[in-house]
C-alpha cells in the first residue's frame, strides 16, 4: 500500500484555517497575512504531530532555494561506479557525511570532461533541483566551469587551485612536505628532483620544485617519455602501489623517497627513505570548511570573506622515518 504524505491542506482542515496560512506559519513568512500567535502554536503543533515533512521541490519553485548540493567530481575514463579512486569515495563520504549535519542533503555528479561537467550541472539548476555546487576542477581543463560557477549566481566552492581570484575556492599545499623532499634530494648531491604519482592509468613525472608551489599546475611527463638519467636523479614517489608499478615497468631508482599515509605503514619495504603522513594532511578541515562554507551560504545568505583558502600542511602533520639503502 503506497505511504499517504501529510499535505498543507489537510493541515489546515485540522486547524479550520487555509492552505495559504498553514504554508506561511511553516515557512515562516509573514507578509500580508494575520496569524494570531494561538493559531500560529496551533499549526505548528499540528504538523509535527501528523509528522509532515516540506516538499523541498515545490517549496523551491516558490521561494527559489533547494536544501540540496550538487558534489560533481571527476572520474578518470577508466572509473565506473563500483571502482571509485580513494580521492574520489573520501571526498563523497566526507563532504556528505559533514553536509548531512547540516540537514542539507548532497547529489553525486560523477564527471569526465569539462564539458560533461558543465551539461549535468546546467541540467539540474534548469530543473531547480540544486541549490549549491561543490566541485573539483581538471587542472587543464576548467575555465568555462569558473566563468558558469560566477554566473550561475548560486553558492559553490571549487576544490582545487583554479588560478583565479575571482571564483570562490579552497585547496591544500603541501609546503613543508616538498621542502622536505628537495632537502633529500640536496642530501644526496642531486641536482634534479622529481615527484612521481599515478593518474589514472598513467604514472606521471613532474620535475620539482613545482609551479607556483603547485603540483596540478606542474606539466607532468608520462613515464615513457622520461628521458632523465634515474641515477642521476633524486625522486619523490607517492604511495606504495606508485612504487609497485614502477617495479613492473622495469623502472628503478636509486635515490628516492616513498611519500605515505600512516595508514598503509606495514606495506612500507624495509630499509627505504621514507615519508610518513598523517591519513589527510588538514583534509578534514578542508571538508569541514567547505560544507559550513556551504551552509552558510545557502541557509543564511552569508559568503566566504575570503575567494582563496589555502590549506597548508604543518610539521604534525608527517614525520620522516630513515632507513638507510644497501
Amino acid at each position: 500500500m503506497r505511504r499517504k504524505f501529510t499535505t498543507l491542506k489537510d493541515i489546515a482542515e485540522v486547524c479550520n484555517v487555509t492552505s495559504t496560512l498553514v504554508s506561511a506559519v511553516l515557512n515562516n513568512r509573514n507578509g500580508n497575512i494575520s496569524c494570531s500567535d494561538a493559531k500560529r502554536e496551533l499549526i505548528l503543533k499540528t504538523a509535527e504531530k501528523m509528522c509532515y515533512k516540506a516538499n523541498f521541490f515545490a517549496r523551491s519553485m516558490k521561494i527559489d532555494h533547494v536544501p540540496i548540493v550538487g558534489l560533481a567530481l571527476h572520474l578518470e575514463t577508466h572509473d565506473n561506479i563500483g571502482e571509485l579512486s580513494m580521492y574520489v569515495n573520501s571526498c563523497l563520504s566526507h563532504i556528505t557525511s559533514a553536509l548531512n549535519n547540516y540537514k542539507i542533503e548532497v547529489i553525486f555528479i560523477p564527471y569526465v570532461t569539462e564539458q560533461e561537467q558543465l551539461g549535468r550541472l546546467n541540467n539540474l539548476l534548469r530543473c531547480n533541483m540544486i541549490g549549491g555546487i561543490i566541485t573539483n576542477i581538471i587542472p587543464d581543463s576548467h575555465l568555462k566551469i569558473c566563468e558558469f560557477l560566477k554566473q550561475a549566481h548560486l553558492p559553490y566552492m571549487i576544490m582545487g587551485n583554479p588560478l583565479d581570484d575571482e571564483v570562490y575556492c579552497t585547496y591544500l599545499l603541501t609546503e613543508i612536505c616538498n621542502l622536505k623532499i628537495m632537502q633529500m634530494a640536496e642530501e644526496n648531491k642531486k641536482k634534479n628532483c622529481f615527484h612521481i604519482i599515478q593518474d589514472g592509468a598513467s604514472l606521471l613525472i613532474r620535475r620539482m620544485p613545482f609551479v607556483d608551489g603547485d603540483m596540478w599546475h606542474t606539466p607532468g611527463i608520462k613515464l615513457a617519455d622520461f628521458k632523465e638519467d634515474p641515477d642521476g636523479s633524486f625522486f619523490a614517489v607517492s604511495g606504495y602501489y606508485t612504487w609497485k608499478k614502477l617495479e613492473e615497468h622495469n623502472f628503478f631508482m636509486k635515490h628516492m623517497v616513498l611519500l605515505e599515509s600512516e595508514k598503509y605503514r606495514d606495506l612500507i619495504p624495509q630499509k627505504m627513505n621514507t615519508i610518513i603522513a598523517k591519513d589527510y594532511f588538514d583534509t578534514m578541515g578542508m571538508v569541514c570548511y567547505v560544507s559550513e562554507t556551504i551552509y552558510l551560504w545557502l541557509e543564511k545568505s552569508i559568503k566566504p570573506l575570503e575567494k582563496r583558502k589555502v590549506f597548508r600542511d604543518k610539521p604534525d602533520d608527517f614525520k620522516q622515518i630513515t632507513f638507510f639503502n644497501d
